[in-house]
């Protein structure tokens, strides 16, 4: 036992710090907890102020997607602990030539975008520059961290990732205050982002456990990786699920190219029947209907209806798109014009990454972030595992728009595994293939 907390247990005054940040802002504000944590930067051992900077900045941005009243000061908490590692790093000449200005592309392109074509304003103009921000900020101090104790940046992440999931996990116990008609939300407030939490950490923790840089035992990894599936079966959250699926599935056929290609002629056929085949009767028939809410099943929660008429809007200007944060103004636009009173929750939002991506910066600018992802894929050191965490997080992003947004949940640990993937492995005897 002392084995799995010693990643929280040897570094504990460091986590009472980072949470410590979190408490003021619950119960004062995103100035005072800023205060704090600018205060705490200044004072904190020089061996550990890259690591309180990097982590404090990821727990404010996952606590930052939680939309409650009572997290607030996280939404504004993270341009604070965004300005403040910028401001770090360049006075400790800690920004270099990172893999992180492969999304540069990207951002300067929705940037000219957004600001031409945007009926929003400057807000949106920003969100374009901030993805190379907030990739240049995760990817330099993860590597400055990493560069100077590997050991050590690579026990704090996975005592981070401890520290949440079995937060949440005793959370599941706490009352129904927590749960979304009979769904488990946790501290993200929502089941479906909480699920994608789940599935962006899976993939880091699979990679720190492949790259075996840290003395864990492999029982308490696979611990951790149960307490995260068991989180993601009650969020009840089908594309998590199935993203894990995949996730596990590509890593296995990358190995065997043969097989591989075998599978993808399997899946062919499989999905060409599923044409024909009521999915409705198929779960009723296993006697997954509740699980699986096999009422939504075949329109994906009501999104099917909200992504046609958004390629509709696409069409308008299917290359260059409309600007940062037009799919949000778009859908709202046209909840305001065509219903009135109560409006189904799937309108919402386009829950597409790629539907949000082509309205804002058209198939040009989805081209550019696949540069990124391509770049990032060929710099890293783990082929196999990169490819099956591709696999799973594009998937997911088929019904979460999670890659229209830099600052939310999952971006920053979108960047911090390409982060972890780009840096060579330490200890190179221990390696895991595959």
């Amino acid at each position: 036992m002392y084995n799995f907390l010693n990643p929280i247990l040897s570094y504990r005054y460091f986590w009472i710090s980072v949470f410590l940040i979190f408490g003021v802002g619950l119960v004062t504000n995103f100035l005072i907890s800023g205060v704090v944590l600018i205060i705490f930067l200044l004072s904190f051992n020089a061996q550990l102020k890259t690591e309180y900077l990097l982590f404090t900045l990821l727990g404010t941005f996952i606590l930052a997607s939680n939309i409650s009243p009572n997290f607030q000061f996280a939404q504004n908490l993270r341009f604070v602990g965004l300005a403040a590692s910028l401001v770090y790093l360049f006075y400790n000449r800690g920004i270099v030539r990172s893999p992180a200005n492969n999304i540069l592309p990207f951002a300067i392109y929705a940037f000219i975008i957004t600001l031409i074509y945007s009926p929003i304003g400057f807000e949106a103009v920003l969100r374009g520059v901030s993805y190379w921000l907030v990739a240049l900020v995760i990817f330099t101090a993860y590597q400055r961290s990493y560069l100077k104790d590997a050991e050590q940046t690579s026990r704090l992440l996975l005592g981070f990732f401890i520290l949440y999931f079995f937060l949440n996990a005793l959370l599941i116990f706490y009352g129904s205050d927590l749960y979304l008609m009979g769904r488990f939300r946790g501290i993200m407030g929502n089941p479906n982002e909480l699920g994608l939490v789940c599935v962006f950490g899976f993939g880091i923790i699979d990679l720190l456990f492949k790259r075996q840089e840290i003395s864990f035992n492999p029982k308490h990894y696979l611990i951790l990786k149960c307490v995260i599936v068991g989180l993601i079966v009650l969020t009840g959250s089908r594309t998590s699920l199935f993203a894990i699926v995949i996730y596990f599935v590509t890593q296995r056929l990358f190995r065997n190219k043969l097989l591989l290609v075998f599978a993808l002629i399997f899946l062919g056929i499989l999905y060409y029947l599923s044409l024909s085949v009521d999915p409705e009767a198929l779960v009723k028939s296993l006697g997954l209907s509740q699980e699986l809410r096999v009422e939504s099943l075949t329109t994906g929660s009501g999104r099917t209806e909200v992504w046609e008429v958004a390629w509709e809007e696409i069409k308008e200007k299917p290359w260059i798109g409309r600007g940062m944060q037009y799919d949000s103004y778009f859908i709202n636009e046209y909840v305001e014009n065509n219903f009135t009173g109560v409006v189904a929750r799937h309108w919402a939002g386009i829950w597409n990454s790629y539907l949000s991506l082509l309205l804002d910066v058209g198939i040009i600018g989805l081209l550019a972030y696949f540069f990124f992802i391509i770049r990032m894929f060929r710099i890293s050191h783990f082929k196999n595992t990169a490819a099956a965490f591709l696999a799973m997080t594009l998937f997911a992003g088929i019904t979460e728009s999670w890659m229209a947004a830099s600052m939310n949940a999952f971006t920053p640990m979108f960047f911090l595994y390409w982060a972890i993937q780009s840096q060579p492995v330490s200890n190179t005897e221990e390696i895991i293939e595959g």
